[in-house]
């Protein structure tokens, strides 16, 4: 038995070797370096070969089990790199598709087909010689019928696999492997299994690597398959595609029917590797409309169409098209004046904000692109994505992004990536009409008319809830679909498991690079916030002055208010008053307008960032500390109200925004 060792790994011992022997002077190790990347690079490159050589080989056995079945092709659709076609998606009309490689691909042996004419069975080859296990048995290729009604023997699937810098075949899954090799997987080029994939209206024309041809028919019984589906692409804008079409086919079909668009942006397209589009929905002449939107600016994509009538499928040939880039230039600026964590945003159009930490002019770091992180209307209806923001991009410091063309209230979050994904930053868009100030009572200042991210100032509407946040942090938490239900708000995206706060994710750079993440407490400092004792930090909203901090999560001219004794609510006299049980919250006095309304929008929980009394109970926090909690305004369905409580931080409450 030969024993074998990893090829690369043998080399790499043989290099630390040389290495360690070098240790003991000054060297130049850039050879080596260089050496272990030019190893790494070849490995991954017959790993490559490896897993495209074994989906050929599966292919081909379907492709043999489609020719006995007398099966016929239904779509062929390329695979395209870049502009190159290196490959085919092939369906059948019972038969399942299969994907080959074709052309010059390097490093492999000649595995082909080949029927025998003494039986008019289909083995296998290699090099266009009969491929034989280690009996000296051809391998058949083709499925075998049983006997008197006794079930047949499927045909067999070679696996391959590389070995010290051989090619090993395995008849059995994987489960043994020939001592024998397929001969070296190093060297000069070579083919894959397919040299050529031409075909015709009527014919689909395979030419292997030995020079053997499989002609599979493109007909059912020699007559035509009529193509039901036609479509166009009828629009491209910077952030979305618009395709049209018809599916002729039975009446009684169509509610079996579907079409979808499969795109992507990656080089090689791949339709199991595409995302997609699809619609069920056709008119009485049986056409359709599909937009795909989310798309980035200026950046090709290629395309398929695939029409789905009950089990059969219809491909489109792939086609490419380059998104318009948005004009970053011609945007407004929403960070002209001031910038801030959040933005409010009243009428439809294209608006950019630069990519600074808060109110700051310090850089959130490196960007490389920028995405829509999540999207709600605040109700129990879930956004479609791109329903309020239908493109973003990132250029030349700022990010900008573009509305859906009717614009629709709620709110999003967009945030700056680094070039391995990692966020850097994110922002609240606040998508509503523009908040209004209110004066409260004995100069105790002037407030926003609706809660932090409320769409509504309205008693009773449930876009007057707005969302939750922890104290301390910039991102908002969902609130609740009903002014009297602990149900929360459906959104874009399904958001991760509660964390428990420690010391590697109860940091601020943690809660900045997971803003979607709720950090319960620790019982350390009672807070999300971990120090390991007792002390916790007290500026994370405001600094020791008053003055707005980097994390207030408020627009610009606008900070969370003070609390306490000395706080915006005991100074403005809130106390005991009637609890509107119909609207579900509490009218206040102030000075102008006469009232204002705060809903009871509940809270989420410092346990587990759960939803509870909704409805019941109003909270909201201040910017000012006591102790290692905060305090807050709180009232209750009996009409109490509690101007300067004080709670754990890692509660979730409702933000009302004090002008600056």
């Amino acid at each position: 038995m030969k024993t074998t060792i990893n090829y690369f790994g043998r080399k790499l011992c043989a290099l630390l070797l040389c290495a360690g022997l070098a240790m003991t002077g000054c060297y130049d190790d850039s050879f080596l370096q260089q050496q272990l990347k030019d190893h790494e690079s070849r490995l991954k490159e017959l790993e490559r070969l490896t897993a495209q050589q074994n989906t050929n080989i599966s292919s081909l056995q379907t492709i043999v089990t489609a020719l006995q079945d007398k099966d016929y092709v239904t779509s062929v659709a390329p695979i395209n790199e870049g502009d190159k076609v290196v490959g085919y998606t092939i369906t059948f009309s019972k038969s399942d598709a299969v994907t080959i490689y074709n052309g010059k691909d390097g490093n492999v042996p000649v595995i082909g087909v080949k029927q025998d004419e003494s039986d008019g069975q289909w083995y296998w080859t290699v090099d266009g010689e009969w491929l034989r296990d280690s009996d000296g048995g051809k391998v058949r290729a083709s499925a075998e019928d049983g006997e008197d009604g006794a079930p047949g023997q499927p045909g067999v699937t070679p696996t391959l696999k590389i070995v010290d810098g051989y090619w090993y075949v395995s008849y059995d899954g994987g489960k043994t492997w020939e001592e024998e090799t397929l001969g070296q997987a190093t060297g000069d080029k070579g083919y894959t299994i397919f040299a050529e994939v031409t075909y015709d209206d009527e014919y689909l024309y395979i030419t292997m690597a030995d020079g053997e041809k499989l002609v599979l028919p493109r007909t059912s019984v020699g007559q035509e398959v009529e193509d039901p589906l036609t479509w166009s692409l009828d629009k491209v804008t910077e952030v979305s595609a618009t395709f049209s079409g018809s599916l002729t086919v039975q009446e009684a079909d169509l509610p079996f029917s579907q079409v979808t668009v499969y795109y992507s942006d990656a080089e090689t397209f791949n339709i199991n590797d595409a995302m997609k589009m699809s619609t069920t929905t056709f008119n009485s002449d049986q056409k359709f409309t599909i937009i795909v939107t989310g798309l980035k600016p200026n950046v090709k994509y290629n395309y398929c169409l695939i029409a789905e009538v009950k089990s059969e499928k219809i491909y489109s040939d792939v086609k490419d098209f380059i998104t318009y880039d948005l004009d970053v230039s011609s945007a407004i600026d929403l960070s002209l004046a001031a910038s801030a964590n959040c933005y409010i945003i009243s009428e439809a159009g294209l608006y950019k904000f630069k990519t600074v930490k808060g109110n700051s002019t310090t850089s959130v770091g490196s960007v490389a692109s920028a995405s829509i992180l999540w999207e709600t209307f605040g109700t129990d209806t879930a956004p479609e994505p791109s329903d309020l923001i239908s493109g973003v991009c990132y250029k030349d410091g700022y990010i900008a992004f573009k509305t859906a063309d009717t614009f629709k209230e709620g709110n999003a979050v967009i945030a700056a990536k680094d070039a391995s994904g990692n966020i850097l930053w994110s922002w609240h868009i606040w998508l509503t009409d523009q908040p209004q100030a209110q004066v409260y009572n004995n100069d105790a200042g002037t407030m926003m008319d609706r809660n932090l991210g409320a769409t509504s100032a309205t008693p009773g509407d449930v876009g007057a809830l707005g969302l939750l946040y922890q104290w301390g942090r910039k991102d908002p938490f969902l609130g609740s679909s009903s002014i009297s239900r602990n149900t929360i708000a459906k959104s874009t995206i399904t958001w991760p498991s509660a964390v428990k706060s420690d010391s590697s994710n109860g940091t601020i750079d943690y809660a900045t690079a997971n803003p979607t993440t709720y950090i319960t407490y620790n019982n350390k400092n009672y807070d999300w916030y971990y120090t390991g004792d007792s002390s916790t930090d007290n500026t994370r909203w405001t600094t020791s002055s008053s003055v707005k901090s980097i994390y207030d999560p408020c627009p610009a001219g606008w900070r969370v208010p003070d609390g306490g004794r000395n706080g915006i609510w005991s100074k403005a006299g809130f106390g005991t008053t009637t609890y509107d049980s119909t609207n579900k919250g509490m009218s206040f006095s102030i000075s102008s307008p006469s009232t204002t309304w705060y809903p009871a929008s509940g809270y989420r929980s410092k346990d587990d960032g759960g939803l509870f009394v909704v409805g019941s109970i109003g909270y909201y926090w201040s910017a000012s500390p006591y102790s290692y909690y905060a305090y807050y305004l709180i009232f209750y369905g009996n009409g109490e109200v509690i101007p300067s409580n004080d709670s754990n931080r890692a509660n979730g409450f409702s933000v009302r925004c004090l002008q600056e």
